[in-house]
Parts: C-alpha cells; structure tokens; sequence
C-alpha cells in the first residue's frame, strides 16, 4: 500500500518556516514595532497637548497623582484583558465579549454603546484640538474648514490599509515624541537655569489641589482619555505578542 504524501512541514521544516513568515508578512496587519509607536502616538495625541494646561489649572500639583492613578488603572484593566484573549477561546479583539460572558448581556450591550460614543467624542475632540493649533498660524482660516480638512485626511488615512496606516502613525509619533523631548528639554533649562523658581510651588498646600476634589476628579477622568489602546484583532500572531 503506497504511503500518503507527507506534508511540506514534515519534509522541509525549514523551508515551511520560511513560506509562513511571507505569509504572515503579507497579510494584512501590524508589526510590534509598529504597534508600539501607534500607542505613543494615541496617548501624545492632539487632545494630550491641548489639555495638559486644563489639567494642571483644575488640580494642580496633584495632576502627577491623577497620572499614577489612571496610569494603574489601565494597566490592570489591559493586563487582565489581555490574559483573557490568550487564555480563553472566543471572540477576537473586542472586550464586549468578556463583559457579555462575566456580567450578562444589558452589561455587554450598555458597554459597547458607551465605548462607540467615547470613540466618536475622542475623535472630534483630536480634530478639534489640532485645528486650534494650527489656527495659531493660520489665523484668518476658521475652526470648522481645518476640522473639514483633518476630518478628509484622517478618513484617506485609515482607509488605505492597515500596513500604510502603521507606518503613517509611526512617522507621526516620532514627531510628537520629538517635540514632547523639546519641551522638557526647555522646561529643565528654565528650571536649572533659575528663571524658574519650580521647587517653591511644591512647598505651598494651596498648590497640590487647586480646586480640592472636584478639580482632581476631573483632571483624573481627562487624562484617561489619551490612555487608549488597540485590539489583537488588528494585529500579525496577536497571541505572541501579548505573551510579549
């Protein structure tokens, strides 16, 4: 009785690992260096820019305490999600599935309904924040025609495909990284320099809560929203790379 052909894997190891790395290179996807400079780039967005100041003015000081909290937050929140995705089989990508399965289905469905809503007011408010800075040297074109434009760009961006969307917000989060290098380059020099006198804020009570709890609570729901992520789903062997 003749034996069955054997598989390429089982023939040439070497050559079937090879053939599934192309694969995988031209599906489309993300790459983990591409996925790390798309989270900086969500969280040093144009909102991050715009609101640091508000931030500071409502709670003062303490908006380095707003930053740990959140901070921690959302680790435990992803770091848990992201142990579900690769322990347990189901849905990929969208947390709605967890909720659904843990906390029923009015839970699931409320969930993703608030979930669309903040994505949809993020994104208004990051069109919105880079039209405000761009109006500073273009002062005669008004809000709502730059909103237009960086609405047109941000729609062509995402829909030529997810390779050229990495990269493209690769490019730009070099950039914001860079000027966020520049300014506390600035900051430091104005501070060593003594032009500055940073320290005697720190001594004054009156600095840390400029407007007790209400201004922290509200510095501490604002910077949650640069804190965002992006699904497996979106990504080349998502399960390697949240192992990684």
């Amino acid at each position: 009785m003749k034996e069955g052909k054997q598989p390429l894997s089982v023939q040439k190891p070497q050559v079937f690992h090879q053939k599934k790395i192309a694969e995988q290179k031209q599906k489309k996807g993300m790459s983990e260096g591409q996925l790390v400079f798309i989270g900086v780039a969500s969280i040093l967005g144009a909102g991050f820019f715009l609101t640091t100041a508000t931030t500071i003015r409502e709670t003062g000081i303490s908006i380095l305490l707003s930053y740990l909290v959140g901070v921690f937050a959302v680790w435990a929140i992803f770091d848990s999600l992201g142990a579900m995705i690769v322990t347990e089989s189901g849905s990929q990508g969208s947390f709605i599935y967890y909720v659904e399965k843990y906390l029923g289905t009015l839970f699931g469905f409320t969930g993703g309904w608030i979930y669309w809503a903040a994505g949809v007011l993020a994104m208004s408010s990051e069109i919105t924040g880079i039209s405000i800075f761009t109006q500073k040297w273009l002062p005669s074109v008004p809000i709502w025609m730059l909103s237009t434009i960086y609405t047109l760009l941000a729609l062509g961006i995402n829909l030529i495909g997810m390779n050229n969307y990495g990269r493209i917000e690769s490019f730009f989060a070099v950039v914001k990284t860079a000027a966020l290098v520049i300014f506390i380059g600035v900051v430091f020099y104005f501070i060593l320099g003594g032009r500055v006198a940073a320290h005697a804020h720190f001594t004054r009570t009156d600095q840390w809560f400029a407007h007790g709890l209400p201004g922290f609570l509200t510095s501490l729901s604002m910077m949650f929203l640069p804190l965002e992520g992006l699904w497996p789903r979106e990504w080349l062997r998502p399960r390697l790379k949240i192992r990684g």
